[in-house]
């Protein structure tokens, strides 16, 4: 059945959902074939279609699997797991690097350290504060003998 699917695929698909499979984002397979992210992504919309599937990487599974039907293992093929990452300004074909997910955000460890511990101060300002006011208005009560009772109580 996957085979029937997969043969409606063009070649370019193909070679898109074997990068994607490979865990390279839009970018990285429009620099590595030489095309536009906006291709790259016309090219993964049209093979999710043809083999009718949601998600990409359910649709480069199955060209893998169809491909590679008796592989072992968790590891994508053409992926050497001791080679150093795909750098963006790297011209090194896609197949002879590793797919490593890259942090979405360029922040170092002291960074992010600093960020958590300016969002932990902040937010200990902030229940102050809180704390402050509520004081504040429970003594402004207090001083001008407010009743807030319920006056059916009474």
């Amino acid at each position: 059945m996957s085979e029937l699917r997969t043969s409606r695929l063009s070649e370019r698909q193909k070679e898109v959902l074997r990068l994607v499979f490979q865990n390279y984002d839009a970018k990285q397979i429009a620099r590595a074939l030489g095309i536009s992210p906006h291709t790259a992504n016309d090219h993964m919309r049209a093979a999710r279609r043809a083999l009718g599937v949601a998600r990409t990487m359910d649709a480069a599974r199955i060209l893998a699997n169809q491909e590679h039907p008796n592989r072992v293992g968790t590891q994508p093929i053409g992926i050497d797991p001791e080679l150093k990452s795909h750098k963006s300004g790297d011209a090194t074909p896609p197949d002879e690097t590793v797919a490593v997910r890259k942090n979405r955000y360029r922040l170092g460890f002291l960074t992010r350290l600093a960020i958590i511990i300016a969002l932990a101060f902040g937010a200990a300002a902030a229940t102050g504060a809180l704390i402050e006011v509520s004081d504040v208005i429970t003594r402004l009560i207090q001083t001008r003998h407010i009743d807030l009772s319920d006056s059916r109580q009474r």
